[in-house]
């Protein structure tokens, strides 16, 4: 059954974006996704990118920069050394291009409107139960009914695990636990290892928030330009 969303209710939450994207921009954004078409409904992902860029706010850039430092650790990890794993850099860089392609200019949602609450497996059950089976693996194991509700769900790559390390970030605004089991695992107790391990990641921090600060202003660039030619 499809959600009702009242328009009063949006924008008395702050749902909904100021400035409302045209057509003509989601269409813009979906090709710079590169789907393959013969692959995917992209009448349906359309209609879930203008959702996710226009009525789902309020955004946040601090949400944004959490994430894209989160994936570009794992990217990072799986590229070399004793976690080197192709398959999973393939899939980390894919979502790092999706989050960015989409959310760059506007900033990442706040988990709670990125959410389509049922009666049972709404966000407050589900980021509790997400929350546990990252903290107490042991006890807990992750499954697609505390993920399902997501509206990223809808977008290729964007998976049970990818979902939940999102919402888990911008939620808790923490490290997750197996990011800091890879982390000990790597500087194996030693103190030397460790500096250098802290090292390495205060440079990818450094990096990806540079990262952001470029894409930000070649973005503001070309708006400007644009509108520089319109009035030529």
């Amino acid at each position: 059954m499809s959600k009702i969303y009242y328009i009063k209710d949006l924008i008395k939450n702050g749902n909904i974006r100021d400035n409302v994207d045209c057509p003509s921009t989601i269409e813009q954004i979906y090709a710079k996704l590169e789907y393959d078409s013969t692959k995917v409904d992209s009448v349906k992902l359309k209609d879930a990118i203008f959702k996710l860029r226009n009525f789902c706010g309020p955004y946040s850039n601090t949400n944004l920069n959490d994430v894209i430092v989160m994936i570009n650790f794992y990217i990072h990890v799986y590229s070399d050394g004793m976690f080197k794993n192709e398959k999973k850099v393939s899939h980390y860089k894919h979502i790092l291009k999706t989050i960015e392609v989409i959310f760059l200019d506007i900033g990442f949602p706040h988990g709670k409107n990125i959410w389509d609450n049922t009666w049972y497996y709404n966000f407050d059950r589900c980021i509790t139960a997400i929350g546990h089976c990252y903290e107490d693996t042991t006890n807990h194991a992750l499954h697609e009914c505390y993920t399902k509700p997501c509206s990223l769900g809808i977008l290729p790559g964007f998976g049970k695990s990818t979902i939940g390390k999102i919402v888990y970030t911008i939620h808790t605004h923490k490290i997750l636990p197996d990011v800091k089991e890879i982390i000990n695992k790597t500087v194996k107790n030693s103190d030397t290892n460790r500096d250098k391990q802290k090292e390495l990641l205060i440079n990818q921090l450094e990096k990806t928030e540079m990262m952001l600060k470029i894409k930000n202003l070649e973005l503001k660039n070309g708006i400007v330009n644009s509108l520089m030619d319109k009035d030529t």
